[in-house]
């Protein structure tokens, strides 16, 4: 590949789509970016993240190709990157070609990383363009607002909607729920089982063990939001899991793990409730259970936030602007 390549090919190219290597993210979040003006060429990640169509059909506009495949190509216009693992060999591939390169933050620090570790994780990124979530999520990395990019998630609202507010189960989704227990809270899930009964619970997602399946595609996945009673999420350390402002979207009330992202996005009692631990996640649930008036007004109350700050309008948007801005012309 010219190493000069990528600024040649920016100059009068119109509004032609831009071109970003990557890897292999959270399917949901990526089909979203992938609504921006873009082509995603997707190569080999070092944690060995491979697309999973059983989540999100891939958009036409991305690929996934060989790092010879990708060796050969004319130009780029810039490189992304999602995890830890990730940033130093993408910092690496946009140095040698003259770009700039995307760091995008998905999650809090885990408690176990010590001062020195983020430092060392913050250096390795120091040259790139810091996008995070919520300004929240930046501070505790170490960023002001001044330091990075803010941007919020972006959801179909106009996919996910119409709940019908029929008694059904209670809802979770994520994938292999159980092998990952300490990030997803499986243990407030097993207290809520054991507080209220297992025959009120639907779990959607892969798991190792075959004891919950996921959704067979995006339509199945809305429906089940769909006719579900109460979405539930139990997370420990996602910032703002796609699933829970997903299942707002669709207009069906929430009952929320607490974290300080969570805490300025949810108003008890109008838009969902937020908890701490299990005994007022079961509180809440049961509330709702016997409340189907209230539980009409939180999912209403729901649907409302998501289209106000997660519609897909104002994502594509952000995310257009942050791209354009920061390629050769």
């Amino acid at each position: 590949m010219n190493k000069l390549s990528p600024f040649y090919s920016a100059i009068n190219r119109g509004n032609s789509p831009l071109r970003i290597a990557s890897h292999a993210c959270h399917e949901g979040f990526q089909v979203s970016l992938a609504k921006c003006n873009t082509e995603w060429m997707f190569i080999p990640s070092p944690e060995g993240k491979t697309w999973d169509a059983d989540y999100r059909k891939m958009p036409n506009n991305i690929i996934e190709i060989s790092q010879e495949q990708f060796n050969k190509m004319d130009f780029i216009d810039l490189t992304m990157s999602h995890t830890i693992q990730q940033i130093q060999g993408m910092q690496k591939m946009s140095d040698f070609f003259g770009i700039k390169h995307i760091n995008l933050n998905h999650i809090y620090p885990n408690p176990s990383f010590n001062d020195r570790y983020i430092k060392t994780i913050n250096e390795s990124r120091k040259d790139a363009v810091k996008v995070f979530t919520t300004e929240h999520q930046a501070n505790e990395w170490g960023y002001g607002a001044s330091e990075c990019e803010i941007i919020g998630h972006g959801v179909d609202t106009d996919h996910f909607k119409d709940w019908t507010t029929v008694g059904g189960k209670i809802i979770s989704v994520a994938n292999f729920y159980q092998d990952r227990g300490d990030e997803l809270g499986y243990d407030i899930y097993l207290d809520l089982v054991r507080n209220l009964g297992k025959d009120k619970f639907f779990h959607i997602g892969k798991s190792s063990n075959n004891s919950s399946e996921a959704a067979k595609n995006y339509n199945h996945l809305a429906s089940l939001y769909q006719v579900g009673y109460i979405f539930i999420n139990t997370c420990h350390r996602s910032v703002l899991p796609t699933t829970l402002v997903e299942a707002m979207s669709t207009g069906m009330p929430v009952v929320t793990k607490n974290n300080p992202t969570i805490d300025k996005l949810i108003v008890n009692g109008e838009n969902g409730f937020k908890v701490e631990n299990s005994k007022e996640m079961t509180e809440c649930i049961t509330m709702l259970i016997n409340n189907r008036d209230l539980a009409f007004k939180i999912g209403k109350g729901a649907r409302k936030t998501a289209i106000e700050k997660y519609n897909m309008d104002k994502f594509i948007g952000k995310w257009d602007t942050l791209l354009k801005r920061n390629i050769k012309t």
